[in-house]
């Protein structure tokens, strides 16, 4: 019997201990205490069947728990196999780390490697690239002097060639000139037809000395007329008056080809082209002194004014060749100082 019962039965049968009760009391309390028991019965029973779901309650909560401490420690077990496998690929991403920052900084080291190799070769190709470009512009100035030169040297030859025909068309009548001249002198002589009558020794001195004199007279008034010519060309040359004195000059060269100052008038010549800054024609006419008076003092000077007039067309190279020939040739003349000072500028 529970305490709970044997409680109640205290409280029912306490007051027959203190008082005296009756027959009907105690059948009242028997039968309350039936009831009582009743109830007890019937609330046991409905205790018992809550305590027996409570029971069953705990029995599937209790199984319950132990299922979850099961998965607990299945879970318990993943996540330590888990952390061990973090630990591992921890390790292993830390190596891997290592290594990939190995690489990258590998890779960092090869391409700024590789970046400035480029930089040098983009500068290397730049600069070929510069120089491709002045030289292609080398090539076409050198290609447009050439042309220029080229035709320079066209207009020069046909000037010469002209210049050559004039001077055989000059040649030509200064040998119809010499011709006439000679038939002049021919007919004069023949003229002086001797007399078949005796001439005493008296009147053939009288007749030599006055041919003697007459001949002088006339060789003194030709050198007198060149050198008056001569002299005339020269004044127009020093007023600057080159295409006058040119003509001069060669009006004289065509009337006294073999003169005294005929050199010198050729020498003049080139000096009218040169001043007219004509150099093309100015070394033609300064070659023919070279070729034609190679021992006249004015050879020398023809030398060095051909070599300046090359320079002046900026053949340098030609300048050099003439200068050096003026040295070699002239060595001794006053002009071959000049030439070495010329050759040390070009050099």
């Amino acid at each position: 019997m529970s305490k709970f019962i044997k409680f109640a039965i205290i409280l029912l049968v306490l007051p027959l201990l203190t008082q005296c009760v009756s027959t009907q009391d105690l059948n009242t309390v028997d039968l309350k205490i039936r009831n009582l028991n009743n109830q007890l019965r019937t609330t046991g029973k409905g205790r018992a069947a809550r305590l027996d779901e409570i029971l069953r309650q705990q029995a599937a909560m209790s199984n319950r728990l132990d299922q979850l401490n099961t998965q607990m420690l299945q879970v318990k077990g993943q996540l330590e196999a888990g952390s061990h496998n973090d630990v591992v690929i921890q390790g292993r991403s830390k190596e891997l780390k290592k290594n990939l920052n190995q690489k990258i900084n590998d890779l960092a080291e090869q391409i700024a490697l590789l970046t400035d190799q480029l930089n040098q070769s983009n500068e290397r190709l730049a600069q070929a690239q510069k120089e491709a470009k002045k030289a292609a512009q080398d090539a076409l100035d050198a290609n447009r002097q050439a042309l220029g030169a080229q035709a320079k040297a066209e207009k020069a030859a046909t000037v010469a060639a002209a210049a050559e025909r004039r001077a055989a068309a000059a040649e030509n009548k200064v040998a119809e000139l010499e011709k006439h001249r000679a038939r002049a002198r021919r007919n004069a002589l023949r003229q002086i037809v001797p007399s078949r009558k005796k001439i005493s020794p008296a009147e053939a001195k009288k007749i030599t000395r006055g041919s003697r004199k007459s001949g002088a007279k006339t060789g003194l008034s030709k050198e007198t007329a060149a050198n008056k010519l001569y002299n005339k060309s020269l004044a127009l040359f020093r007023k600057s008056k080159f295409k006058e004195s040119y003509r001069t000059f060669k009006k004289y060269i065509a009337l006294y080809p073999k003169g005294r100052l005929a050199p010198n008038a050729r020498f003049w010549m080139g000096d009218c082209y040169y001043s007219q800054q004509d150099y093309e024609l100015a070394i033609l006419e300064y070659q023919k002194v070279i070729a034609d008076y190679p021992e006249n003092p004015k050879a020398p000077a023809a030398l060095l004014k051909q070599g300046l007039a090359f320079e002046k067309l900026q053949d340098k190279k030609t300048a050099v060749i003439v200068y050096k020939k003026l040295l070699a040739k002239y060595a001794g003349s006053s002009q071959a100082a000049a030439a070495k000072k010329r050759l040390a500028v070009l050099k």
